[in-house]
């Protein structure tokens, strides 16, 4: 177990500025996640980790040691792949024993070490198979499990289960976390998918644009985000726009079109703001008298869609204004249907505030 630091990384491609500045601090035996959309930069921050991309200024410590110039062979790092990377013509005891036998670790401690992490990766008993005669699941565990055998000091993954279908995804996501937990090895995690970031991490860092946006712990990064990005690409989010009628202290009464809308927002926020609000934490009541003025958007319900733990409301709230409010575990009776005039009523504390210009929350 290391902890690993970034400072000051910047990477350029001809024509593209992959890394801007990144400067992130890891912890000895953290899960921590590198979260962003398609071209944002975290699979090169990875590999700059790793060693198959060089840096063009900014250093890379593993420890107290400065790797910048070893090679990825040197690094003592282990890489899983998106695309499981297992040698076909190996079994899965030679695949996962591969990286022993380069570093000539005996025989039988390659034996035990070997049989010690297919246990742990529910792969006892597949010893002698080819990965052709292997689910896609368990083709990743063997990945992650000759990573994982040689016991490094960091172990990079790139994205490990963005090929398997989506309820393997949510059962494998959960065995790397318990053998990363068991194993306490420090680990930097690549994935574009937000549910599986915030289930599997200690903390998150979100990308976008080559620079990182926010770094904090799952809760914080759902709860507290920092811009307009983070809210909108972590979780569902309704954005609005409206300007500021009257200020008291750090909160401001807001005009929506028609309603009114108490939010946070200190004296240094402009007259117009945007406001953020989740999905979930909107309620839809069918009486006025059931919250103050202030609090309340009148609608009418446009669509209707059921997934099982919830469903999911899309009301029109007048020109220009569509609110998404999530109801979870409906009683049949009660989904609304569509048609029905409505109030979308927004609980004291739910809004968040952000400048409509740089994003920045206020």
């Amino acid at each position: 177990m290391a902890s690993v630091r970034l400072e000051n990384i910047h990477k350029s491609f001809p024509g593209v500025k992959a890394l801007a500045d990144i400067n992130i601090a890891i912890e000895s035996g953290e899960f921590f996640t590198l979260l962003g959309p398609s071209g944002c930069g975290k699979t090169t921050l990875l590999r700059t980790v790793a060693g198959f991309y060089q840096q063009d200024s900014g250093h890379v410590y593993v420890g107290d040691k400065l790797i910048d110039n070893q090679p990825a062979y040197a690094r003592d790092t282990g890489m899983v792949f998106q695309n499981y990377a297992v040698f076909p013509h190996m079994t899965v005891f030679e695949n996962v024993a591969f990286g022993l036998k380069t570093r000539k670790i005996g025989t039988a401690e390659i034996k035990e070490r070997v049989a010690r992490i297919l246990e742990m990766a529910r792969l006892s008993g597949l010893e002698q198979r080819t990965p052709d005669q292997l689910s896609g699941g368990q083709q990743q565990r063997v990945g992650l499990a000759r990573a994982m055998v040689v016991e490094p000091q960091v172990l990079l993954m790139d994205e490990p289960l963005s090929n398997l279908d989506a309820k393997l995804r949510v059962e494998m996501r959960e065995e790397i976390r318990d053998i990363q937990d068991k194993l306490g090895v420090t680990t930097i995690y690549v994935t574009h998918d937000q549910e599986e970031a915030l289930v599997i991490s200690d903390r998150i860092a979100v990308m976008n644009l080559g620079k990182v946006q926010q770094v904090a712990t799952p809760w914080n990064i759902y709860k507290e985000p920092v811009n307009t990005f983070v809210a909108s690409f972590v979780g569902n989010t309704n954005f609005l726009t409206g300007r500021i009628e009257s200020r008291k202290g750090n909160s401001a009464v807001v005009a929506v079109g028609d309603s009114r809308i108490t939010t946070p927002a200190g004296g240094n926020a402009p007259e117009t703001i945007q406001i953020a609000l989740r999905p979930e934490d909107l309620a839809i009541v069918t009486d006025s008298a059931d919250g103050g003025e202030a609090s309340l958007i009148p609608g009418t319900i446009e669509k209707s869609i059921f997934t099982g733990a919830q469903v999911r409301y899309t009301i029109a709230c007048g020109k220009d204004l569509t609110l998404v409010v999530e109801r979870h575990r409906p009683e049949r009776e009660a989904i609304i249907p569509v048609g029905t005039e409505i109030m979308v009523h927004i609980p004291a504390g739910a809004p968040m505030s952000f400048h409509p210009e740089t994003g920045e929350r206020l």
